[in-house]
C-alpha cells in the first residue's frame, strides 16, 4: 500500500501574496484541515499549510512560495498526506486507494479484470471495473454486489457482472 495518500490539489492562485486555492479530496472536504503535514511528492518538496475556507475550496499558504507567480506555477500540482496520518478503519472499511488495481473475481474464483476507479458523485461510492476484454463497467460498491475484499490477496470477489 502507498505510503503516501492524496487529499487534494491546488487549483489555482488566490491573491497577490502567493497563497492557493487547494480542492480537497476527502469525503468530508472540511476534514483536510485535520492533517499535520500536507506536501506535494518528495520530489516537488513543497508544505501547504491550510488557512481558511473559501466557499467548497480551502486558501493555503505554501512555503517559500510568496508571488503570485510562483503561485500558479504551482497549479495542478497534488496535495498528500503520509499514510501514518489516516484513522484507522472499522471491518468492511476501506480507502479508496487501496481498492484500485485489485484484481476482481466471481465466487467460482474466475479472474474477470481489475479496479480501475473508484468513484463518488454524491449517491454512494462507485467501483470501475477494467474487464478482461478491456471493456469497462461500474458497479455500485455494496456488501451484496462484493461481499468480499482481501487486501492481502489484493482480490474483491464480485457477486454478479454484466
Amino acid at each position: 500500500m502507498n505510503a503516501s495518500i492524496c487529499i487534494g490539489k491546488i487549483i489555482g492562485p488566490h491573491g497577490v501574496k502567493g497563497n492557493v486555492l487547494v480542492e480537497s479530496y476527502t469525503d468530508d472536504p472540511q476534514s483536510i484541515v485535520t492533517y499535520k503535514i500536507l506536501t506535494a511528492l518528495p520530489s516537488k518538496n513543497f508544505v501547504v499549510i491550510l488557512n481558511r475556507k473559501s466557499k467548497n475550496l480551502f486558501i493555503a499558504k505554501v512555503k517559500n512560495i510568496k508571488s503570485r507567480d510562483h503561485a500558479e506555477a504551482l497549479n495542478g500540482e497534488l496535495i498528500y498526506i503520509d499514510r501514518l496520518e489516516l484513522e484507522n478503519l472499522l471491518n468492511d472499511e476501506y480507502y479508496s486507494i487501496d481498492l484500485i488495481n485489485l484484481d476482481i473475481y466471481n465466487l467460482d474464483l474466475e479472474k474477470l479484470g481489475k479496479v480501475l476507479m473508484v468513484h463518488n458523485f454524491g449517491a454512494g461510492d462507485l467501483i470501475e471495473i477494467e474487464k478482461n476484454d478491456r471493456s469497462t463497467t461500474i458497479i455500485p460498491f455494496t456488501k451484496d454486489n462484493f461481499p468480499e475484499i482481501d487486501l492481502k490477496s489484493k482480490k474483491i470477489y464480485i457477486s454478479n457482472i454484466e
